[in-house]
């Protein structure tokens, strides 16, 4: 392991210099078949594995103190995380996890147990990285099956949007989507025939983009049930990601009403509407001004809708 870091970042072996900071150790030692006896992914004892990491964990920190090495890409045992962090005294600059989960809700309620098991047990500063997640209803059956269904459809897209702006009030640092590998039946971006045509969970990733380059997160408050909201700002533009996503897909449309405070003036807010849903990808939806420090917009929301709204401040010639 040593070797390979070197050969990647360091130029070891006629290799490379790569910028890679993060080295993760295993993936998901915790998994086990339903059986409980077989594990697709370590074959020993958890302790065993507690051991493994602990040696090379200490090892490869000695060896590059400057880069962050940790792991162990959990597979979502909660039971097997405490186990782990309370007996560790190795090297952890980041704990990794997975969680497939029907609402973002249920990813919310494991990134705070995550969280707090890793301030519990001496590691307060080690970030949180959920590096596998995507709608799952049940692992088995009818469930598992329109589980893969829904990835590439609507409702997997606006669970998308709404686990992404879920996170971005909660403790998670990182959040790496499962995935974009063509032929999976988990990648709801793009299709495998034809190779790289966009599908519907494509587009909450751009979508939460126009607000990451504004810079600032802003505060959200959502009141309704099923309404998932992220904002963000700078001088002259702002950004709002709204979703309306329910699990039950029986649940009827209803009417959002978006209050912004403190962004606005007498001179004018532009604000340009995009949407997405069963028929649109993120296309524009209309145009108006508003005036006044505080102003609200209504939007008809069937459920597993998405809005993007893009802010300006109107310039006075």
């Amino acid at each position: 392991c040593e070797h390979i870091i070197r050969h990647y970042t360091e130029g070891w072996a006629n290799g490379f210099k790569f910028k890679m900071e993060y080295w993760e150790i295993w993936n998901e030692p915790d998994l086990h078949w339903n059986d409980g006896k077989v594990s697709p992914t370590w074959g020993g004892t958890a302790e065993q594995f507690f051991e493994f990491y602990h040696i090379a964990a200490t090892h490869l920190k000695k060896c590059f103190p400057h880069l962050k090495i940790g792991g162990p890409a959990c597979s979502g045992s909660m039971e097997w995380t405490e186990k782990f962090l309370s007996q560790l005294k190795a090297p952890l600059d980041f704990y990794s996890w997975h969680c497939y989960a029907p609402t973002p809700e249920k990813v919310m309620e494991k990134a705070e147990k995550v969280r707090g098991f890793l301030d519990k047990y001496g590691f307060p500063k080690a970030e949180s990285i959920l590096n596998e997640w995507n709608y799952v209803l049940g692992w088995l059956g009818d469930d598992y099956i329109y589980s893969q269904e829904q990835h590439a459809k609507i409702k997997g897209a606006a669970f998308v949007a709404a686990t992404m702006s879920a996170s971005q009030r909660g403790s998670i640092d990182m959040l790496m989507y499962y995935d974009a590998s063509p032929g999976t039946p988990w990648n709801g971006m793009f299709s495998s025939l034809p190779l790289g045509k966009v599908l519907k969970a494509y587009y909450p990733f751009p979508m939460f983009n126009t607000l990451y380059q504004l810079g600032n997160c802003v505060e959200t408050i959502t009141e309704d049930e099923g309404g998932y909201i992220c904002a963000a700002r700078n001088a002259s533009e702002a950004a709002v990601l709204v979703t309306h996503y329910n699990n039950d897909d029986s649940t009827e449309a209803k009417n959002f009403s978006i209050d912004l405070v403190g962004f606005g003036d007498e001179d004018g807010a532009e604000v340009e509407v995009y949407l997405l849903d069963e028929t649109h990808d993120c296309t524009f939806a209309g145009k108006s001004t508003y005036y006044g420090d505080r102003f609200s917009i209504e939007l008809p929301m069937p459920n597993f809708t998405s809005y993007l709204l893009k802010i300006k401040k109107k310039q006075l010639n």
